[in-house]
């Protein structure tokens, strides 16, 4: 005999029901549907991070941009968390009070940490929005002493809102370099209202997206500044750490690939001296 729950799984069930009631339903399944996606999703990233965390981190380090969502790290660790905002404007950007409490720690320049002290520095989710990636890394591996590691989390672009957008070059990248990265700031914001604000809002008219592009620069919305697939990103990180670090381990799942640089003992330079 069938129970009651599972006659709800039958044709006949449904035959003589409402339509309003059969939209409602099949709109509120395919919500669950989405939401238990999202779960499982982030489950397997989570998975994914702590197997990396168990194998690279430890000793004393910072997390920039942790949020409301820090890496995973095992006992024994410390770890110092920054951001650019205070802890106030991060509970205000993530709306929640789950937010890591720490202080202020520029992701870009990591001004204020001595040169060769860390065992680690962790970037999830951070990279693609800063004007001069590259100039982080570097900046991040000078902090590290021999031996420790760059994590690096960045979203796969085909994978998400920029999946539009043509991949950062390193002919850019290696302008930011120079530059410090404002000046092709408004690249990022051009590319967001020509490519990106149509999946989520009605297309902005061509004549009109210069100056919605320039106004989204003076306000410095947040947005994704570079977008990589994991093949140009790692390209573009082995040519810039050359001699002074090594791509270790590299790998993708869901929406985001993850990068493990670890800094030499000896740099290049340093043996070119001796």
């Amino acid at each position: 005999m069938m129970s009651t729950a599972h006659e709800a799984e039958t044709i006949p069930f449904w035959q003589d029901k409402e339509r309003s009631l059969l939209v409602e339903t099949v709109a509120e399944l395919h919500r669950q549907r989405r939401v238990m996606q999202e779960q499982v999703g982030l489950h397997r990233v989570n998975g994914a991070r702590a197997i990396i965390s168990d194998v690279f981190i430890s000793g004393f380090g910072v997390e920039v941009g942790g949020g409301d969502r820090p890496f995973p790290v095992k006992e024994g660790v410390t770890v110092s968390y920054g951001d650019i905002r205070d802890n106030t404007e991060l509970k205000e950007h993530f709306r929640n009070d789950a937010v890591v409490q720490g202080g202020m720690i520029d992701a870009e320049t990591f001004a204020g940490i001595t040169p060769g002290i860390l065992d680690f520095v962790i970037s999830a989710h951070v990279i693609e929005h800063l004007a001069n990636p590259l100039g982080s890394i570097l900046e991040g591996l000078k902090r590290l002493r021999g031996g420790g590691v760059y994590v690096v989390v960045v979203p796969d672009m085909r994978h998400t809102f920029d999946r539009f957008r043509t991949p950062t070059t390193f002919e850019h990248l290696a302008a930011d370099l120079r530059t410090g990265g404002e000046p092709s700031l408004i690249e990022a914001y051009r590319d967001h209202v020509k490519l990106v604000h149509p999946l989520y809002g009605p297309a902005i008219p061509e004549e009109q997206q210069e100056a919605e592009a320039q106004s989204l620069l003076q306000k410095r919305m947040d947005t994704h500044v570079h977008c990589w697939t994991p093949d140009t990103f790692r390209d573009h990180v082995s040519r810039v750490i050359r001699g002074i670090a090594d791509i270790v381990f590299e790998s993708s799942i869901e929406n985001e690939f993850q990068i493990v640089i670890r800094k030499r003992k000896r740099s290049l330079l340093g043996m070119l001296r001796r």
